[in-house]
């Protein structure tokens, strides 16, 4: 009996501490975060709620950790909570606490990477606030951002501090834009927008000419994804490479190279080496007259062409070396719409040059497909013309339309609209200048002077006799030559 009544007073002792004063009996139950979503560049949310010590009585808060992919980028982040009419309660970076009165809230995000990279923003909802407790809201972020990162050498040697990289939009007109969307030296993570680019690379040895050479098609893609380059740059070959430009844009896809004998006539001879420009000629060593011929458009009349005197190529170990034609010309840019249908490649274009007898002479251009003409420099008269898809006509005729060099007419017409109009030629900001070209006074063997093909260490012969860019002819030949 006595063991039966020290048992049950031991019990109810037991009970009493268990209770805490009969204010909380049996288990402690973990307080709801609710279920918080994301939209815009938010892809992963979830919340915990636990005690927090010195709020104010009644209050609560809410502290978040954000992360773009697995990268903290909290100092970077602007959150602004809002309460469930709207209204702003708190702006904050990311782990910064912002107290609250309990409630459910809703909050935007802004992701700021940079001053190149900003205003990508996000939202979020379902935040549960409790007083005397803090909600903490994990937050994974995934911006339309990307790492682009090329490195170079020769084979063996890396060259990324000899390689300065200019990166342009692949939509870019490098001469029209203000500015590239990134200037630096090769082998550094840049971080770009999810988009294609097109990147200039200068390769400065440390005697001879800069090499420039241009990667187009380089996709970045979101979430911080790699886009790695790894690129050799071909200094030690066989025979000759020549890297074409026209006023410094890279125009190899458009350019033939012939090599003809040292003195030869080059009107009539027969070439003893040709090829693509931008790719290596297995020609034999020895002294040759090579002939650059760039050709902006099979349907025009109209070519940059260059000679240049006694090209040395070595034996072993060959030569490379790079040329602008210097040829002066415009381009137009033409779409033609009928409401969202784009139909260009019915419409029509006819250029003449201004003043000339429409019916005696030769357009520059008279195409059916209107897109991407270049032209020669000058004053022209251009025709644009297109049928709807109910048999309309819409034709209209530009006079005296000013197209310089490096100047690109653009336009967009609408077939279903009557009247035409056309927009000032886009122009570049500064003149431009051929891959040759230096500042006055620069003799510093950095470009243009005669260490750019002419002496040993730029791979022609030793005497300053090959110079790679000698004066444009005053008018082009009147076809491509044909060598063998």
């Amino acid at each position: 009996m006595r063991r039966m009544l020290l048992l049950l007073a031991g019990l109810a002792l037991l009970g009493i501490w268990g209770c805490g004063g009969g204010e909380s009996a049996g288990p402690v139950v973990p307080l709801d975060a609710g279920t918080p979503t994301g939209e815009g560049i938010v892809t992963t949310v979830g919340a915990t709620v636990g005690v927090m010590e010195g709020l104010p009585e009644g209050q609560g808060s809410v502290r978040f950790d954000v992360s773009h992919t697995d990268r903290l980028v909290n100092k970077s982040v602007t959150i602004e909570v809002k309460d469930a009419a709207g209204g702003a309660v708190a702006k904050i970076k990311g782990n910064e606490a912002a107290e609250l009165a309990p409630g459910t809230y809703t909050a935007s995000v802004q992701y700021d990477e940079n001053e190149r990279l900003n205003g990508y923003t996000g939202s979020l909802a379902g935040l549960v606030v409790h007083a005397g407790n803090e909600t903490a809201v994990k937050v994974g972020l995934e911006a339309p951002i990307g790492i682009l990162k090329m490195r170079f050498s020769d084979g063996e040697e890396p060259l990324d501090d000899s390689v300065a990289l200019t990166v342009y939009r692949a939509d870019d007109d490098p001469e029209l834009v203000v500015g590239p969307v990134w200037e630096g030296m090769a082998g550094e993570s840049i971080m770009l927008p999810a988009d294609s680019y097109q990147v200039k690379a200068v390769f400065t040895p440390s005697k001879g000419a800069p090499l420039t050479e241009w990667h187009r098609d380089i996709e970045v893609k979101p979430a911080l994804a790699r886009t790695e380059k790894e690129i050799v740059l071909e200094l030690d070959l066989t025979g000759l490479r020549l890297d074409a430009f026209n006023y410094g844009k890279d125009v190899n896809n458009k350019t033939r190279i012939y090599m003809y004998a040292a003195g030869a006539d080059v009107e009539f001879a027969v070439a003893k080496f040709q090829g693509k420009a931008g790719s290596a000629i297995p020609a034999d060593p020895g002294l040759y007259d090579v002939r650059v011929v760039y050709t902006p458009s099979s349907a025009l009349n109209f070519l940059g062409d260059k000679t240049i005197p006694a090209v040395k190529v070595n034996a072993g170990l060959g030569t490379r070396m790079q040329a602008d034609l210097e040829l002066a010309q415009a381009t137009l840019r033409l779409t033609v719409m009928e409401g969202d249908v784009d139909i260009s490649d019915k419409a029509e274009v006819r250029v003449m040059r201004t003043g000339a007898d429409a019916e005696a002479a030769s357009p520059l251009v008279d195409e059916l497909g209107v897109g991407v003409h270049p032209l020669p420099t000058g004053k022209a008269d251009i025709t644009v013309r297109a049928t709807d898809s109910e048999g309309n006509i819409r034709a209209e005729t530009f006079k005296a339309v000013d197209l310089q060099n490096g100047w690109r007419w653009e336009q967009t017409f609408d077939a279903k609209v009557e009247a035409w109009t056309a927009k000032e030629a886009l122009k570049p900001a500064s003149p431009p200048q051929p891959i040759t070209w230096a500042p006055d006074g620069d003799d510093d063997d950095s470009a243009g002077d005669d260490d750019s093909a002419g002496d040993d260490d730029s791979a022609a012969d030793d005497d300053d006799s090959a110079e790679i860019a000698p004066e444009v002819p005053s008018e082009a030949p009147e076809e491509a030559p044909k060598p063998e």
